[in-house]
């Protein structure tokens, strides 16, 4: 079993010194890198933990298309950024003149009365002309 583990110097009992009975001392005697303990956050190749940035919850865009997915944001931000999705409530534009678009030889168009029936979720891009469900944006993956 002894061949699996590293042996560790002996060291004095009565040593007041920290860095010697530190665990992170290897063989060598040098002590590895231990991490700071300032607020600084760790960085990676993955874009969703790169370095935390503060998010403006008041700039955050209401119309869906304009949007950044939640996993673009630091991981410890995604419930922040979603509460204040959901403070704000869908985008639902009242009194606007939805276009029209044939199918199958009927003209069709959003209607606004969607808004009532389904109030919590339901969401409708001017710019994209769409209609989109907030919790879907909120927790997909």
């Amino acid at each position: 079993m002894e061949k699996n583990f590293n042996k560790m110097p002996k060291r004095s009992i009565g040593s007041s010194s920290a860095s010697e009975n530190s665990p992170l001392i290897q063989e060598s005697g040098k002590e590895s890198i231990q991490p700071s303990s300032s607020n600084e956050q760790p960085t990676s190749t993955n874009p969703s933990s790169s370095r935390r940035t503060s998010i403006d919850i008041n700039a955050l865009p209401s119309n869906p298309t304009d949007r950044k997915p939640i996993s673009s944001y630091h991981p410890n931000d995604h419930d922040e950024v979603r509460r204040a999705h959901l403070q704000r409530g869908p985008c639902q534009p009242q009194n606007h003149a939805f276009s029209q678009a044939r199918m199958s030889n009927y003209m069709w168009r959003f209607n606004e009365s969607r808004f009532a029936a389904y109030p919590n979720w339901l969401e409708y891009s001017i710019k994209e002309d769409a209609a989109f469900c907030l919790c879907c944006y909120l927790f997909k993956n």
